[in-house]
């Protein structure tokens, strides 16, 4: 099963149909929705930076997700200024 993730992974974020910035907007918002605010969504961040992505443009992102549901987002803005320092 590992194994399997692992390459659904990798192929997900080698295509080229969405940039990277999308797919890191889309992982974000997963992992609000999601409720997995720790080290999946600290990691979906720090892709985001190092692409280049400004801080206020990922926080844009997270506010977002509040039309999905308030507290999510509330929770996802909490855990994205820890990773943001």
């Amino acid at each position: 099963m590992n194994d399997f993730l692992a390459s659904r992974l990798g192929r997900s974020w080698s295509e080229e149909r969405l940039s990277v910035r999308e797919r890191a907007f889309v992982a974000m918002t997963a992992d609000v929705c999601l409720r997995t605010l720790g080290s999946t969504f600290q990691q979906h961040v720090r892709m985001a930076r190092k692409d280049g992505i400004p801080d206020e443009d990922i926080r844009d992102a997270v506010r977002f997700t509040a039309e999905l549901g308030i507290a999510g987002a509330v929770n996802g803005l909490e855990e994205l200024e820890k990773v943001l320092g």
